[in-house]
C-alpha cells in the first residue's frame, strides 16, 4: 500500500530526529521532538472528504475526544480540531497514546520536553505534568517520545487552532502490558484533572486507530463492534473497541460515568481515504464527548 507506507517512512523519519535548534535557547535542558510540520512535510490529500455524521451537539460541552494520529486523515484531524476550537477553549490536552515501539521504560511514560512546528512550539504544562506523575508513582521517561506519532502527529493541529495551549502527553505500552489494573490507575489518576470544574480547562484526547489490517469485511466486523460501544459509551461496553489503545478507551469510560453523551462525528478508513490496498485497512473514528 503505496500510500501508508510513505506515511509510515515519514512518520519514522520525523520522530529520530529530537534535535537541537535555535528555540532550545528558550527551553533549557528540556528535550526536543519534531513533527511533520516542523520538517515541512506536507500532509496527505485525500480523494474525498468523508461523509461527515453530524455536529458538536448545540449546547454541548465536550471535554474529551477521540481522534486518529494516522496523517493519511490529514483532512478529517484538521477539521476535527477546527469544530473543537470553535466550541471551546482549551489551557491543557491531555493526551492519551499507546506506545507503538515497546520503548518505554515506564508503565506509563511522561515527558517534559516540547514539540517542534513550523514557526513555534507546543509545550508540555509542566505542573500537570508532575501532578500526575506523583499520582502514578513513575518517572519521567524522555526518550519515549522521540518516535510516538500517537502524539507528535497532533500537536501541529493543536498549535493551529489553540495557540497557546499545553500538553500532558502520556503513553503506555498497550500491547505487551495492558491489564485492567493498569488501565484502572490510568483512569483514577485522571479523575483530578476532570472533575466538573477541572473540564472547563482541560481537555482528554484519545490517540487511537480502530481495525488494523483487515480486508473489506473483516474492518466491517471489528467496525460494527466498536459502534456498539459508541452508541452507549460506558464501562460496561469499552472494551467493545476495536483499537490500538484500550487503556485510553476504558479512561473515557470510567472519567464519563453512566451520563456521558457522544457526537460521533466521522468514521472512515484508509482505503476511503487513499483507494490503496483493501486488504491491508485501518479505520478511524472521530468523536467528542459530554
Amino acid at each position: 500500500m503505496k500510500a501508508l507506507h510513505f506515511f509510515i517512512s515519514l512518520i519514522l523519519f520525523f520522530t529520530i530526529f529530537p534535535s537541537c535548534s535555535k528555540d532550545t535557547e528558550s527551553h533549557p535542558n528540556m528535550r526536543r521532538y519534531e513533527t511533520w510540520s516542523s520538517l515541512e512535510e506536507t500532509a496527505f490529500v485525500p480523494l474525498h472528504m468523508p461523509k461527515k455524521l453530524s455536529e458538536i451537539s448545540k449546547h454541548a460541552f465536550p471535554w474529551a475526544g477521540i481522534v486518529s494520529h494516522h496523517l493519511l486523515a490529514d483532512v478529517v484531524i484538521d477539521e476535527y480540531f477546527f469544530a473543537l476550537s470553535k466550541k471551546r477553549n482549551v489551557d491543557t490536552f491531555f493526551i492519551l497514546s499507546p506506545g507503538h515501539y515497546g520503548v518505554n521504560t515506564e508503565t506509563y511514560s511522561l515527558t517534559h520536553g516540547y514539540w517542534a512546528v513550523e514557526n513555534g512550539f507546543v509545550e508540555t504544562d509542566i505542573d500537570k505534568t508532575e501532578r500526575l506523575a506523583k499520582r502514578l508513582k513513575v518517572q519521567l521517561d524522555e526518550s519515549a517520545f522521540d518516535f510516538e506519532h500517537g502524539v507528535s502527529t497532533l500537536i501541529p493541529y493543536i498549535k493551529k487552532y489553540f495557540k497557546s495551549a499545553k500538553v500532558v502527553a502520556i503513553c503506555y505500552d498497550w500491547d505487551a502490558r495492558f491489564s485492567l489494573p493498569m488501565a484502572k490507575t490510568l483512569a483514577e489518576s485522571l479523575d483530578l484533572f476532570f472533575g466538573i470544574e477541572a473540564r472547563k480547562e482541560n481537555f482528554l484526547l484519545i490517540s487511537s486507530d480502530f481495525s488494523h489490517r483487515g480486508d473489506l469485511v473483516a474492518t466491517a466486523e471489528r467496525d460494527n463492534r466498536s459502534l456498539r460501544f459508541f452508541n452507549a459509551p460506558s464501562l460496561e461496553t469499552w472494551d467493545l473497541a476495536a483499537c490500538d489503545n484500550r487503556p485510553g478507551i476504558y479512561a473515557l469510560a470510567h472519567l464519563g460515568g453512566n451520563n456521558m453523551k457522544v457526537n460521533l462525528i466521522y468514521h472512515t478508513n484508509s482505503f476511503e481515504l487513499s483507494n490503496e490496498a483493501p486488504d491491508d485497512i485501518t479505520s478511524y473514528f472521530f468523536a467528542y464527548f459530554y
